[in-house]
């Protein structure tokens, strides 16, 4: 059985603060991947997107983003998040999850 993605919003303010967890279909399939895409993003704010198996322990994806663009993250997670550094304007991040 495969994995059942879906298109979410991840953040979408200007807060300096955590965003909600999203939960992500993980049990199913032997490759997985999840696409996340910052569209609007104002220096110097910074996301990270952040990983976590029990909605608890989170872990940085990759690298603080400082810029529009886009992230692959490859394994198995179970939830995602993003946080974001500084309020100088709303920062929107989506994903297929």
């Amino acid at each position: 059985m495969g994995i059942r993605y879906s298109q979410a919003t991840l953040y979408n303010q200007s807060a300096a603060a955590a965003g909600t967890a999203v939960g992500c279909d993980w049990r199913n399939s032997s490759v997985q991947q999840r696409r996340v895409y910052v569209s609007a993003l104002t220096a110097p704010d910074t996301v990270v997107i952040e990983g976590s198996m029990d909605g608890v322990n989170w872990a940085p994806m990759g690298a603080p983003l400082t810029a529009t663009g886009g992230l692959l993250i490859e394994g198995p997670i179970a939830y995602l998040r993003v946080t974001k550094t500084g309020t100088a304007a709303i920062a929107t991040v989506t994903g297929i999850v």
